[in-house]
């Protein structure tokens, strides 16, 4: 059966994605103000793919949308895997990149928070993988995470929290991240 998602990035809809089996087809988006509507004509990539994760947001209590409203939101991002090391992230913008050596995908998740962004992050037998920085640390430095509704809402743990009245951040993991290895660029975000 053949599917149609909209990658979803800050109420824009920058990419189509056709899954039609194994085979992915990306096209680039142009808003249309005068019908109101995107258009989508520009083929980007075609893959042939191993295995893909479509993006969900699950609802509260960490999204931004109603448990009823999920459904509006499967397909707002979408991870490819292409070899066996070797995978593609389509959401704000697409890029190809490596897991680490020996490293499994558990799960994909892709939270929406504020103002439509998804939040994606690819949970890995050794690393999390948090795809719109293209960084990565070792689960060990997440021992409270357990549930899937915890992991899908990890970017709060990552960025930590802000302090208001001392002006710093807290307890982020930012600084301790890794860059993912081998990315190559397909589209950059239009914004």
């Amino acid at each position: 059966m053949v599917k149609k998602y909209q990658i979803h990035d800050n109420f824009a809809r920058p990419f189509e994605v056709t899954v039609d089996g194994k085979t992915v087809t990306i096209v680039k988006g142009k808003y249309n103000e005068t019908k109101d509507t995107y258009e989508y004509t520009k083929e980007l990539k075609v893959y042939t793919c191993d295995e893909i994760w479509i993006g969900k947001s699950s609802g509260p209590p960490h999204a931004d949308h109603t448990k009823s409203q999920a459904k509006s939101f499967i397909g707002n991002s979408i991870l490819l895997q292409i070899s066996a090391r070797r995978y593609v992230y389509i959401g704000d913008s697409i890029y190809e990149f490596d897991l680490e050596a020996g490293e499994k995908v558990e799960k994909y998740f892709s939270l929406i928070g504020n103002n439509d962004v998804p939040y994606p992050i690819l949970r890995g037998s050794k690393n999390v993988y948090f795809m719109l920085d293209r960084k990565y640390i070792t689960r060990d430095e997440f021992p409270d995470l357990y549930t899937d509704k915890e992991w899908e809402n990890a970017y709060s743990t990552y960025y930590g929290v802000w302090d208001p009245v001392n002006h710093i951040k807290q307890g982020s993991f930012e600084k301790m991240a890794k860059k993912m290895k081998g990315i190559k660029t397909i589209a950059k975000r239009e914004f």
